[in-house]
Formats: C-alpha cells, structure tokens, sequence
C-alpha cells in the first residue's frame, strides 16, 4: 500500500535485544497534507537501516505493509514501511529544485516489494 504526507513526529525505538545485538526502530507518525477537510494520518515503522531517517517536516510517499498477529489471545499490528520517497524536503539547500521529487540512495531503495515478504 502507499501512503503520502508529512511527517510530524519521529519515535526512536532503537536499542539491545536480549542476546546482546543493537538493532534500529524507528516509528514515524506521518498525516496527510494539502487541502484535506479531515487528514488522516499513520503511524509507520522503519526497522533495520534499509529506510533513511526522516526528519519532522518532510513530506514523503511510503510504501507500507501491514502486519497482524496474535499472541496469547491479543492482537498486535503494525504498518511496517519497505520504501520510501521524499518529496519535499524543508532541509534542502537553495540549489535543489523543487519541482522534481528527491529520491533515496539506491540502496536504500527497492525498485519493487521484496519476495517473502517484508525485508525486516
């Protein structure tokens, strides 16, 4: 699914797992911007560094998954990003143009959904 708008705050969830090992979360909360009379807005997760950090401000198009399970009766869900495009960056310098979107590295972005799955 896709997903465009701005981000308006971002969760650093990162930390140690129980065998030791550092990994990388983070949540973006990410709502719809424009002329909308009621925006809906989503919370997003970044696991792993195959997503650059976003910053409050952007305006981004996501590419997401989204992920149910159940554990001991309760359900847990989660709307897992595995691309993502920055469109208007409020960071740029004066030499950028506006007019064309400003993509992520290359390796950091899929061209398509990863087979198997979500990659994180």
């Amino acid at each position: 699914m896709k997903f465009t708008g701005k981000v308006t705050k971002v969760i650093d969830k990162s930390g140690t797992s129980k065998d030791g090992k550092p990994f990388t979360l983070f949540h973006y909360k990410i709502e719809e911007s424009g002329d909308i009379r009621f925006p809906q807005s989503g919370l997003f997760e970044a696991f792993g560094d195959r997503i650059p950090l976003l910053t409050e401000g952007q305006e981004v198009e996501v590419w997401f998954g989204m992920e149910c399970s159940e554990y001991q009766g309760k359900l847990y869900g989660r709307n897992a990003m595995w691309k993502v495009q920055v469109i208007n960056d409020i960071y740029r310098t004066e030499e950028s143009t506006m007019d064309e979107p400003m993509s992520v590295s290359p390796q950091m972005q899929a061209t398509e959904r990863p087979k198997g799955g979500l990659p994180f």
